[in-house]
């Protein structure tokens, strides 16, 4: 029995912890919800500082005011141009030969450089030898899955570009001829081209020239040979955009007629091809382009706006072209 109180007992005193006390300890629960503010008035001694209850700004009046102006539109940072140097480019029958001032290992890690970017992953280069690099097959249109089964019973396989570059050295320089081949499933479909027999790889040797001129001219001893001091009038920026760097002693008209360009009537800002100019391209002749005048910290320059043509950057390379003297 005696075990039998103790331990009723002791099941009450859990019972009545586990209620939270709440019969012993008063509840201050809701003291606050019923208080009323001191309404009691500061006294400040005499002389002090009024007291304010106010966010403080710094500078507050020399922040102008906020105006509504509509839809928030990110700016843009503007195109910058870099320069480049004069890399001449002739064409033969069966490739096009760039002049690269520059000696032979440089030249070629430039190319392995440019290939390696235009391949976009895995090795690109096929055969390294002294004075020939073959990049391994190119497959710039990529097949779905299902245009992958359907190749598999047509038998009709898409094609890759190959390319060849050659070197040789000549003094300081070194001469490149760039070539390409179109291959279905490993085997030859072409001979060794040169790039101006498709638009899409004369394209390629249009970035291509950019992109070795602005290299050479970043490494060049001559990079503090900028604004009017540039030997070379062609500038690029970094999506592959070229432009005129122009001459502040002369007049913007004079160096648009030298390059057998003029402006069209009645057309603000649009320039054309003359068409008595024996360098004119069939494919440009009837065209006009917009053009702008952007000014850097290295000068003014001038940009012609080839967007609106089927080829759009072979059309930029052929217009600056024209500025280049013979």
């Amino acid at each position: 029995m005696k075990n039998t109180s103790f331990k009723l007992a002791s099941a009450g005193v859990l019972a009545l912890a586990m209620s939270g006390c709440s019969s012993i300890l008063t509840n201050h629960t809701n003291d606050y919800q019923y208080a009323v503010s001191n309404t009691t008035k500061l006294q400040e001694p005499p002389g002090s500082l009024q007291v304010r209850d106010d966010l403080v700004i710094p500078n507050a009046s020399e922040i102008p005011d906020i105006k509504k102006t509509g839809k928030f539109v990110t700016p843009r940072a503007p195109f910058i141009f870099y320069p480049m140097t004069k890399i001449p480019v002739s064409s033969e029958p069966d490739r096009m030969v760039f002049d690269v001032p520059a000696g032979l290992d440089k030249t070629k890690e430039m190319i392995k450089g440019f290939l390696g970017a235009l391949h976009g992953q895995g090795d690109a280069i096929a055969t390294d030898k002294d004075n020939k690099i073959i990049s391994v097959p190119f497959e710039f249109e990529k097949e779905g899955f299902w245009a992958s089964v359907a190749s598999t019973f047509t038998r009709n396989f898409p094609e890759k570009t190959v390319f060849a570059f050659t070197f040789k050295p000549s003094g300081n320089d070194t001469i490149v001829s760039m070539q390409f081949k179109q291959q279905e499933q490993g085997k030859d479909v072409t001979s060794w081209l040169s790039p101006e027999k498709d638009p899409k790889r004369y394209t390629d040797a249009v970035r291509l020239w950019g992109n070795l001129g602005r290299q050479i001219s970043e490494a060049s001893a001559y990079l503090s040979q900028r604004g009017e001091n540039s030997p070379f009038p062609i500038w690029v920026d970094h999506r592959g955009i070229f432009a005129v760097h122009l001459k502040t002693t002369t007049d913007v008209a004079a160096q648009i007629k030298a390059a057998g360009l003029h402006f069209v009537d009645g057309q603000p800002n649009m320039l054309a091809i003359d068409k008595q100019d024996t360098q004119s391209s069939m494919q440009l002749d009837e065209q006009t382009f917009p053009y702008k005048i952007q000014t850097q910290r290295d000068g003014k320059f001038l940009v012609i706006d080839a967007s609106k043509v089927t080829d759009p950057e072979l059309a930029s390379f052929q217009l600056v072209q024209r500025f280049i003297a013979k």
